[in-house]
């Protein structure tokens, strides 16, 4: 996962895999690929790997249930 938090703001930019969002979400690889393929969340192409920016992540998150304080969710990390 790439992440960069610029200085002064309270917002992150980072490229999540599936199986980063997969765990955010508590919810399989496939359902990840699924969303992903059908154009439901959007992605970017790297190559051959598909990567989801935060904000994207987000706003999906938002149009599944537009009463979720995104605000007060933790950014993933990868170290545990």
């Amino acid at each position: 996962m790439i992440v960069n938090q610029e200085l002064g703001k309270n917002e992150y930019r980072c490229l999540l895999k599936a199986s980063d969002i997969a765990e955010i979400l508590n919810v399989s690889k496939s359902f990840v690929y699924k969303v992903i393929n059908d154009g439901t969340l959007r992605s970017i192409r790297l190559g051959k790997s598909k990567r989801v920016q935060y904000s994207d992540l987000i706003s999906f998150i938002e149009d599944l249930n537009p009463h979720i304080d995104v605000q007060n969710l933790m950014v993933y990390n990868e170290s545990r």
